[in-house]
């Protein structure tokens, strides 16, 4: 996946049919890790882990994307990309 340094990216769960209940997500560029996290999707409040399930990129180029169910079941993934400056009018505190 083709990723940009002036852009805020997040991970999403789109769909999720009868599990699994954790997957895990790995975005990397050879050594250099923008992404590492596990997904609890399985929550009492119908919501996911991790709350906030974002990243950035310190330079430009192609990011390979590792989605691993921990557990059985089908899903599907997506990644927003959000242009600079959008939300943080959005969502800034005070």
């Amino acid at each position: 996946m083709d990723l940009v340094t002036n852009a805020r990216y997040e991970i999403w769960v789109v769909e999720c049919y009868g599990g699994p209940e954790r997957i895990s997500v790995l975005v990397h560029k050879g050594p250099y890790v923008v992404f590492d996290d596990t997904f609890d999707l399985m929550r009492p409040e119908h919501d996911y882990l991790p709350y906030k399930p974002e990243f950035r990129v310190r330079e430009d180029g192609t990011y390979m994307v590792h989605v691993k169910p921990l557990d059985e079941g089908v899903f599907r993934i997506g990644i927003r990309r959000y242009p600079p400056g959008i939300l943080e009018g959005i969502f800034s505190e005070g």
